[in-house]
């Protein structure tokens, strides 16, 4: 029995497995369940972007090592304090746990989890309890595969043995469930001083970096003033032309999840399709299509582009109900389901959803952008938005609850000088869920609030 389901209770979930039977001319080299949202691939020594390309098998006949999960979140949840690795500190684990059965010793293989997680750590253990004591390997090593890039470390699964991967996470709000990506451009936003190009812009979750596509322009570091984003620097996209952007990482790993993103005032056009961010459908289609870059496409004149990845005729592109303010800046609040486009405006309630026809946006598999999505002769169509982003927030990884939205909005309204709607009821929360302004009790007040933030 290479798969025992009463000893494996609990864990008879996206059950996956490589392994070698002679009998059955079974030779699968590498592998990862084919189930919605799985990640997650184990691989011999030799992982490559297909079996065949694979030219490590395992050493002997009847060797299996297969793999099922607690059916719980693959992605950052469960803290767990560790600082004792070479990868850097980690404060939170997956909430999912997997457990290995390995027939016949098999001995090292490859872990494979998509690029995203900042000091990622492979965490193995005895038990399902994990603590310090358990072994921390640390996933430095990056592979692409079929144009995705993987975090991998080389080690053994013992039979009965538990494994999880742990990393370090900061988050708008304290809001660490579903987040994929952060871009602040007070953070990481690399410049020489006020009005030159930004050359990278690296996010403060993951750790990704956006940096120039092709030969495309880059957009200008703005310093912060009184009234440029309360004091705070944003990236000034001065032209249609100009791009920051990444196709090495997957943007969205959900059928839903949800954006956040804050613009100033007195955005224009810089051409067709004027665009503050895009997704790419595909890492593996770069090339050769109008509409490689129409995963998700949000333009400055209030227009959302959606086109699926598979399984469906889903295409959209259209106005949603909502729009940015013309005269504040927009904390603007997407969120987005496989059917359904809704957002919300500076904290605001939820404006009227517009359903989609067709099976549904599914299987975004690409990177993102902020611009111009046109380099390289790529054949797209969309040039960039004039005007400026101060953050990006990227819940990839499914929507949010009402509470952890207030959250992220209180963070985004106190730090750039914006008072929230709903007030009188929803009020101003921390990263703990207290509030630091109560609406309710200063019904009189609730105008132009301001709260003094210490960020990091």
């Amino acid at each position: 029995m290479v798969w025992d389901r009463t000893n494996n209770t609990g864990y008879n979930n996206n059950i996956f497995g490589i392994a070698r039977d002679e009998v059955t001319v079974l030779n699968q080299k590498q592998s990862g369940s084919i189930n919605t949202g799985q990640k997650l691939i184990i691989s011999t020594t030799g992982l490559a972007d297909n079996n065949v390309a694979n030219t490590t098998g395992l050493p002997s006949n009847q060797q299996y090592l297969m793999i099922g999960d607690n059916n719980l979140k693959q992605g950052l949840k469960t803290p767990l304090s560790y600082s004792g690795g070479s990868n850097g500190q980690v404060n939170f684990r997956f909430e999912a746990i997997w457990k290995a059965q390995n027939t016949g010793n098999v001995g090292q293989v490859t872990v494979a989890w998509p690029k995203g997680i900042k000091n990622l750590y492979l965490v193995q253990s005895p038990d399902e309890t994990f603590d310090t004591t358990d072994n921390f390997t640390p996933m430095t090593t990056e592979v692409t595969i079929n144009g995705v890039t993987y975090q991998t470390a080389n080690v053994t699964l013992d039979n009965g043995q538990f494994f999880t991967f742990a990393g370090f996470g900061v988050a708008p709000g304290g809001v660490v469930n579903n987040l994929s990506y952060w871009y602040r451009a007070d953070k990481d936003a690399v410049n020489t001083g006020d009005g030159t190009d930004v050359t990278a812009w690296t996010d403060q979750f993951s750790g990704t970096t956006s940096a120039q596509l092709g030969t495309n322009a880059l957009p200008k570091f703005r310093l912060g003033a009184a009234n440029y984003f309360n004091f705070n620097p944003g990236v000034n996209f001065t032209a249609g032309s100009q791009t920051l952007g990444n196709i090495n990482v997957r943007t969205f790993s959900e059928d839903s999840y949800d954006m956040f993103t804050l613009t100033k005032e007195g955005m224009a056009s810089g051409g067709d399709h004027p665009s503050i961010f895009r997704s790419l459908v595909d890492n593996a289609f770069l090339t050769g299509g109008l509409r490689r870059w129409d995963g998700l496409g949000i333009v400055m004149d209030n227009r959302i582009e959606r086109l699926s990845n598979t399984g469906g005729n889903t295409d959209y592109y259209g106005t949603p109900a909502g729009a940015f303010s013309t005269t504040i800046p927009s904390i603007m609040y997407h969120t987005f389901t496989a059917l359904t486009t809704t957002r919300a405006l500076n904290g605001g309630a939820n404006f009227a959803t517009t359903n989609h026809s067709g099976t549904g946006v599914r299987n975004l598999n690409g990177g993102h952008l902020f611009g111009n999505s046109q380099f390289g002769g790529n054949g797209s169509d969309n040039q960039g938005f004039i005007g400026n982003l101060g953050e990006t927030i990227i819940y990839g990884s499914g929507n949010l609850t009402t509470a952890e939205r207030r959250k992220v909005d209180s963070y985004l309204a106190i730090k750039y000088g914006l008072t929230l709607g709903q007030v009188n009821t929803d009020h101003y929360l921390d990263t703990n869920g207290n509030t630091v302004w109560n609406g309710a009790a200063n019904t009189t007040f609730n105008n132009n609030i301001l709260v003094c933030l210490v960020m990091i």
